[in-house]
């Protein structure tokens, strides 16, 4: 199945190297963990950490349309936390970025674009996101 430039001729996708994502200090994304297949169709394995989910995507052909379709689906928080402090942990947060918000978001600060603190935290515990 030619999937890839159906993918690219979509206006909304932006692909980012993790590199740009954390230079970016992005926190709304999701991370392709691994890609497979399984006759036709191709598995896609992801974390979304903004709504704290993870699973697997079947993406089919089905009569010359792309069908998506739920083949797991997980949530965590503390999973969530784990990829934040993996990214992010101990790099300078920047003011008015959506890691920023997102930051405050655990720090029950939820108005501010502020940082909360200079660095993010290095680990994945509650008490510090």
């Amino acid at each position: 199945m030619p999937l890839g430039p159906r993918l690219l001729s979509t206006a909304t996708w932006r692909v980012l190297t993790q590199e740009q994502l954390v230079a970016e200090q992005r926190a709304v994304f999701i991370i392709v963990t691994q890609l497979g297949a399984q006759g036709p169709d191709i598995l896609i394995d992801y974390e979304i950490p903004a709504n704290a989910s993870s699973g697997t995507l079947r993406v089919k052909d089905q009569d010359g349309k792309l069908v998506f379709e739920t083949k797991d689906s997980y949530r965590s928080s503390s999973g969530s936390r784990f990829t934040y402090a993996r990214l992010y942990g101990g790099i300078a947060c920047r003011d008015d970025t959506e890691m920023a918000f997102r930051y405050n978001f655990y720090a029950l600060d939820r108005e501010s674009g502020r940082c909360a603190r200079p660095t993010f935290p290095d680990s994945s515990s509650p008490l510090e996101w």
